[in-house]
């Protein structure tokens, strides 16, 4: 039964809708969501019908599962749909706020039943040479496994860490060797030597209940880890780096190659996995030491790596390069250069011999027909005469040239009998491959957990290792205790009243400005337009700005219809060109903001841009792939729009929402920050560059370091001051060494703002980005730093609170029992209590994000240098587990506060500031910085900065920033 829309229209019902949610209406002209067709299940906003004009998610074809809007039919705001729609999001989350239950990827370890005591070694592996050499991990193994079995020790019993630890069961003999081998034309020293006295593997169990701390068990964790490493190599898979990859499964091998673009892969795949990570968790942080609980348990993700199948070498060299090596082919010296680029680190297979793994040279200038030697009987022989006498094996190619092998002695191989080994491959990609990765990889939370079981279940539940040690690993993934914040209250500006504000509720992680304006918006009245590397029809660029002015009224807003100029570059040095005309047109007359078209969000591309507009004047880059009207398509347009002008808004200064302060759910920000406006939210992040980096022969990196730091201007934690620096990280890239510096540049910004010109008295700090084995250092070196820049204006030191942002964890949230894949935990979720990592200060997870889609990230957060309880009454009146939960409150309505987008994001907003500050200086001075890395590499004895460069970096960076407002890096 069809039907009928009346004024506003309905989104329930409809023909063939119903179940779940139901389907559209028929749909009036102004309704949100009008419907009819077939209605899918759960769908918030599902097709069907012919849509009115003004419909936000306009309708027709059939509704799909779990769709947020899924469009078609004839209806829309400019142009119809057509079909049924192929947008997917999530199913809604029903509003649950309070305690509840979430799933992690986390596994309990059970303990043995008896006792199992394991003795540690040191492993050393030293050239007998004055030159110093590394060897990689894979070869160490082989070598000590080789050591080992001719020395008739059980190598199944031997837990080794690839480096330089090693244990084996103590009711065994004790190791003892001392041998010398040869790797690589180098002899070396292979040195196995008992350490300490044996271990206890359920140590590791007991001493936190004993009350012992992270340090006092650290043996016992990484012998648990070393465990489990073994396990998982055990159930067939090989490791690269921390990535676990399945040996022999044709299914774990993705094609990354996409119709929409050619990637240049060549042989290479995307090769699936799971990381795996050994976490001792704590149960009831907030009570006294003999009242808590601990647990050990496995962390299990899904990963993945660029690898090769297993497939003949000239089948690899083929798709590789398109040169056939054949007798007939003619393979001149640059067709030479480039197969032995493309084999340069590979390792090979002799399919005629039983060897290990090898690596080649290259194509040489030798034939199987034309390359003599002298045989086994003493006769002279070639490669086609030995291969057919001794393997009887015809070569297909015997005009064709030899492969080298990489060695001390020349030894050629046929092309046709070496293969590709299956393996990984450490290349770097472009920006187009790594997004293509992320497509694959973001997986909806059902289809996640599902894998990470099915690892779990297949490799770990019956694994030989676990059982010859007594060890179990719990089938199903830990369900623990979690509490839904509820959302805070918004503030936003009233459509056509300027002056006015307005209240909007967060719903789900997001809010909807369907009725309501930016609370300070900012006119456009002149600006530019490039369209840069790409071509867009002059027509659609006019009718997207004409839109987007139309748009903007609805938002207080005023942008001009037309721009001043349109300019098309191609080539960064015809931006450069373009960008110097503009620096002279700027002198005489006034450009509120330049609008930049790329092809799609390239980093290339976008770096040339703001590298070369930024100090100059505010940029916006669209992507013409996803600008609607842009890409031909209106869908989505609405919110699309929404967001441009919310970011220009803040780019130009403007300020788009608010916490609503008179709502009670914000009591949290009300109290953080109190009423005079004397405290400061602080924000400090790093950007470096250490893929790059050389590694001197003291073992010693140079990195470059980039460190970003913002500070709050306004009671309200909206507008932001901040500073970029540059130093040179010696080796410790975790601590800030310029933070006193820029602490006092932001507080002094800070002070002639606010017009009071005094510092604040309590700081909010930050800190994201720190590995947590030098957490607790940096943060107090770092808290030093501040109250020094205080105490060299003779100003009291600040009451601080510190909190630390990890988000390189693997810890994920899941729904439990959950039918519906799509489904995430619900933003605000906070675990505090039952997922705690054992540690002196308290810390919890926070899922503050709705996802988009694949599975939600939760950030983890320890609170360091908690002094601002020492001076609130109310934070001293609270127990422990209330003031977390206050913490809690306080950092997701931070979420809230992102200016460019309407949903909350991933952790606060002035992290999300820095991160991005620190990013985008590394963009400006990247061309300097890799110029000072090839400086550093080529000189040994570098141990600080090399002529001034990094000071002179610094000055620029420095400079720069204080040439842009905090939006000009979002």
């Amino acid at each position: 039964m069809s039907g009928r829309s009346r004024g506003y229209g309905n989104q329930y019902g409809g023909d063939d809708g119903g179940r779940g949610y139901g389907g559209g209406r028929g749909g009036g002209r102004y309704s949100d969501s009008r419907g009819g067709g077939a209605g899918g299940r759960y769908s918030d906003s599902r097709g069907g019908g012919g849509g009115g004009r003004y419909s936000d998610s306009r309708g027709g074809g059939a509704g799909g599962r779990y769709s947020d809007s899924r469009g078609g039919g004839a209806g829309g705001f400019r142009r119809g749909g057509g079909g049924s729609g192929d947008r997917r999001g999530p199913a809604p989350v029903h509003e649950v706020y309070g305690a509840t239950q979430t799933a992690t990827n986390h596994y309990e370890i059970l303990p043995p039943k008896s006792e199992i005591l394991f003795q540690k070694h040191l492993v050393e592996l030293q050239p007998l040479s004055e030159l110093q050499y590394t060897m990689e991990a894979d070869a160490r193994v082989a070598i000590v496994e080789r050591a080992l079995d001719k020395n008739h020790i059980d190598v199944d019993s031997v837990l080794y860490d690839d480096d330089r630890i090693l244990y084996y069961p103590a009711d065994k003999e004790p190791i003892r060797l001392e041998v010398q081998v040869l790797h690589s034309k180098v002899e070396w020293t292979l040195s196995i030597r008992p350490q300490g006295d044996p271990l206890n593997l359920c140590r590791a169990f007991t001493k936190y209940a004993a009350g012992g701390g992270m340090d006092v068990v650290r043996e016992e964790e990484q012998l648990f880890d070393i465990l489990m490493k073994k396990a998982a190599g055990a159930g067939n898979y090989t490791k690269n780096k921390r990535v676990f990859l399945p040996k022999d499964d044709p299914d774990a091998f993705i094609d990354l190659q996409d119709s929409r673009q050619q990637l240049s892969l060549g042989a290479m795949k995307l090769w699936k996995g799971h990381c795996q990570t050994l976490s001792v968790i704590q149960n009831g942080q907030t009570k006294v030491p003999e009242e808590r609980t601990h647990q050990i348990t496995l962390c299990v993700n899904a990963a993945s790596t660029m690898g090769l199948e297993q497939q003949s070498l000239e089948e690899y060299i083929l798709v590789s390069t398109g040169i056939r090596v054949t007798a007939s082919a003619t393979i001149n010296d640059r067709k030479k250069a480039e197969i032995r680029e493309c084999l340069k680190g590979l390792k090979l297979n002799a399919t005629h011999l039983n060897y290990r793994p090898f690596k080649v040279k290259g194509l040489s200038d030798l034939t199987a027909n034309t390359y003599e030697f002298e045989g086994k009987d003493g006769k002279l022989t070639n490669v086609t005469k030995y291969f057919a006498d001794t393997y009887k094996i015809k070569l297909r190619y015997p005009n064709a040239p030899l492969m080298e092998k990489v060695g001390g002695k020349k030894v050629y191989y046929p092309v046709e009998v070496l293969e590709v080994c299956q393996q990984s491959v450490n290349r770097m990609v472009n920006e187009a491959v790594k997004a293509r990765i992320g497509e694959i990889m973001t997986m909806p939370p059902g289809e996640r957990i599902r894998y990470i079981n099915n690892v779990v279940s297949r490799h770990f539940v019956e694994n030989p290792v676990l059982k010859r040690f007594g060890i179990e690993l719990s089938k199903k993934e830990m369900l623990v205790s979690a509490h839904v914040i509820r959302p805070p209250n918004l503030l936003y500006g009233v459509r056509g009243k300027k002056g006015q504000t307005m209240g909007i509720q967060v719903g789900q992680g997001k809010w909807n400005m369907s009725q309501s304006a930016f609370i300070e918006p900012r006119n456009v009245q002149h600006y530019g337009v490039i369209i840069y590397s790409c071509r867009i029809d002059d027509n659609l660029v006019q009718d997207f700005f004409g839109t987007v002015s139309r748009e903007s009224t609805k938002y207080n807003m005023r942008l001009a219809q037309a721009p001043e100029f349109k300019w098309v570059c191609n080539g960064l040095s015809d931006l450069q060109a373009r960008a110097e005309k503009l620096g002279k047109l700027l002198k005489q007359n006034h450009l509120d903001i330049l609008f930049v078209f790329i092809r799609e969000k390239h980093t290339g591309l976008y770096g040339d841009v703001k590298s070369c507009f930024d100090g100059m004047i505010t940029t916006q880059v669209l992507t013409a792939m996803k600008t609607p009207i842009i890409n031909r398509r209106d869908r989505g347009m609405e919110g699309h729009i929404a967001n441009i002008l919310s970011k220009v808004n803040q780019k130009l200064g403007g300020i788009c929402h608010k916490i609503n302060h008179a709502a009670v759910e914000v009591r949290a920000v009300q109290q953080m920050l109190g009423n005079k406006g004397d405290t400061a939210i602080m924000a400090l992040a790093f950007s470096n560059l250490r893929a790059q980096a050389p590694r001197l022969k003291d073992g010693k990196s140079l990195i470059p370091v980039i460190s970003a730091l913002v500070c709050s201007v306004d009671r309200d934690g909206v507008s932001y001051v901040h500073t970029v620096r540059c130093e040179n990280s010696a080796g410790n890239f975790d601590v800030c060494g310029r933070l006193t510096e820029m602490a006092k540049d932001v507080l002094d910004e800070r002070a002639r703002l606010d017009g009071t010109g005094r510092w604040p008295k309590r700081i909010i700090f930050f800190r994201d980005g720190v590995s947590d084995g030098m957490l607790n250092e940096t943060i107090q070196q770092e808290i030093r730093a501040i109250a020094s820049a205080y105490n060299e204006k003779s100003i009291t030191p600040p009451v601080v609170l510190c909190i630390a942002v990890r988000r390189a964890h693997q810890t994920r949230f899941f729904v439990p029992n959950c039918a519906n894949d799509a489904t995430n935990m619900p933003p605000g979720t906070v675990v505090f209590d039952n997922l705690s990592i054992p540690s002196s200060v308290p810390n919890f997870y926070l899922l503050s994000q709705a996802g988009i889609k694949g599975t939600s990230h939760p950030a983890r957060y320890m609170v360091y240098c908690d002094t601002l309880k020492d001076f609130d009454a109310q934070l001293q009146q609270m127990s422990a587990n209330e003031r977390l939960m206050f913490y809690a409150h306080f950092i997701y309505q931070e979420a809230h506060l992102f200016q460019r987008a309407q949903r909350a994001v991933s952790m606060p907003a002035p992290v999300y500031y820095a991160s991005n500050l620190a990013e985008r200086g590394g963009i400006w001075k990247k061309d300097e910085l890799l110029k000072y890395l090839d400086l550093v590499s080529g000189n040994v004895g570098v141990t600080a900065d090399v002529g001034g460069r990094i000071g002179q970096i610094d000055q620029q960076l420095k400079e720069k920033s204080q040439r842009c407002n905090i939006g000009f890096y979002n």
